[in-house]
C-alpha cells in the first residue's frame, strides 16, 4: 500500500468521524467541520496528484535524456572501434545488436511509463529503470574493450 492509498484511507476515516451530525429536526446533515475536512482532503488530493505528475514527468524526461546520451555514446564508440581497424570494427558490430535490443526494450518501457497512471506507475517506473540499467551495463561492457 503506497502513501497515497494510506492517506486516502485516513482522510476517509476522518470524514466519516466528522461527517454526520443531527440537525434539530432529526435530519442527517454535514457538520461545518466535516465540510472543511472534505474541502481540505480534496485540496490535499489535488496537490498529491500534481506532485506525482511532476515526479513522473521529471523521471520520464531524465530517462529520455539518459537513453539519448547512451545512444550517442554508442555512436562515438563505433567511431573509436572503426579507427582501431577492421578487427575492432567487426567485433563492435557483433556486440552492437545486444545493445540495440536493450535500447529498444528501454524505449518501450519508457513509453509505458509515459502512459502509466495510478498504482501502475511505480511498477512501470521500476521496469523502465531496470531496462535502463541493463542497457547501461551492456554499454559499459562494450566500452571497456575500446578504452
Amino acid at each position: 500500500m503506497n502513501w497515497m492509498q494510506r492517506w486516502l484511507i485516513a482522510a476517509t476515516v476522518i470524514l466519516c468521524v466528522l461527517g454526520c451530525s443531527r440537525k434539530e429536526n432529526g435530519e442527517q446533515g454535514v457538520s461545518p467541520e466535516a465540510q472543511r475536512a472534505k474541502k481540505e482532503a480534496a485540496e490535499a488530493m489535488e496537490a498529491a496528484k500534481d506532485l506525482v505528475s511532476e515526479k513522473k514527468e521529471d523521471f520520464v524526461n531524465t530517462m529520455q535524456a539518459n537513453l539519448d546520451q547512451l545512444e550517442q555514446k554508442m555512436q562515438d564508440l563505433k567511431a573509436k572501434a572503426e579507427a582501431k581497424g577492421n578487427e575492432a570494427a567487426t567485433e563492435f558490430e557483433k556486440r552492437k545488436p545486444d545493445f540495440d535490443k536493450k535500447l529498444t526494450q528501454a524505449r518501450e518501457e519508457l513509453s509505458k511509463a509515459r502512459k502509466a497512471a495510478g498504482d501502475a506507475w511505480q511498477g512501470v517506473k521500476d521496469a523502465a529503470q531496470t531496462a535502463y540499467e541493463e542497457l547501461e551495463k551492456t554499454y559499459n561492457e562494450i566500452a571497456e574493450e575500446y578504452k
